[in-house]
């Protein structure tokens, strides 16, 4: 099994396609059409993030954990471009610094 329909998924009145056009769902009454906004909105929100990872700890929790270890990345960065000493010599500041932002980038 392939896991689930591949992002973005798009709502059409009430019922929903994948990114290829297959059909998804058929939504639930009352309210068909808003319940399959929610439904595709929610889904796209989580685009790259395992299903057991949102089953597990939820969304807000994975996205806490996911921008303090970006935080603590950068900020270790930082700490070791202040505590070079050496302010003669930006192509170093420049080097970790850009590494950083590559690593924060691609994240």
């Amino acid at each position: 099994m392939s896991g689930h329909t591949k992002e973005p998924w798009i709502a059409h009145a009430d019922t929903i396609s994948g990114a290829r056009g297959f059909g998804v769902s058929v939504t639930c009454l009352p309210n068909k059409a808003n319940n399959a906004r929610r439904i595709v909105a929610c889904v796209n929100t989580c685009a790259g993030i395992p299903t057991d990872e949102i089953e597990k700890n939820g969304l807000p929790l994975y996205m806490h954990e996911s921008l303090t270890k970006q935080r603590d990345e950068l900020l270790a960065a930082l700490r070791e471009i202040v505590s070079d000493g050496d302010y003669t010599a930006p192509e170093i500041m420049t080097r970790i610094a850009k590494a950083a932002i590559a690593k924060a980038e691609a994240e």
